[in-house]
């Protein structure tokens, strides 16, 4: 994990012990003691070290992350199963880019799924 300036960083192979991927984690993470970071400065959350995670992806956003811009997954090929959602209940959120150029799923991918985001002008999947 790091945490440099407005970028948040998990370098595992699979982030959170294989568990979902969500908001929440993420934001127990930086405002752990080992970052002692703002969720709210928060611009880019990037998974570089994803490549073969059957993990979900279930980001919802509750104006945790006011400034988050940018989600990546840059070098993740076999996933997820279940869920791959972002959702911005409220419209409200600041979302401009999804990135996973190299995603093909699973098998047992249930749920492809992106609302509510009225900024977002970039999806690569």
């Amino acid at each position: 994990l790091s945490l440099g300036g407005t970028k948040y960083t998990s370098c595992a192979p699979e982030p959170f012990g294989g568990e979902p991927i969500t908001l929440q984690g993420i934001k127990t993470n930086i405002t752990s003691p080992l970052l002692n970071g703002d969720p709210s400065a928060i611009t880019v959350v990037s998974f570089p070290c994803m490549t073969e995670s059957s993990q979900s992806v279930f980001f919802v956003d509750y104006f945790e992350f006011p400034n988050l811009a940018e989600v990546r997954f840059a070098n993740w090929v076999t996933g997820p199963d279940g869920l791959f959602k972002f959702e911005d209940p409220f419209s409200e959120g600041s979302l401009t880019s999804i990135y996973a150029p190299r995603l093909t799923g699973t098998p047992s991918l249930e749920e492809v799924a992106i609302t509510g985001h009225l900024v977002l002008t970039t999806v690569d999947l």
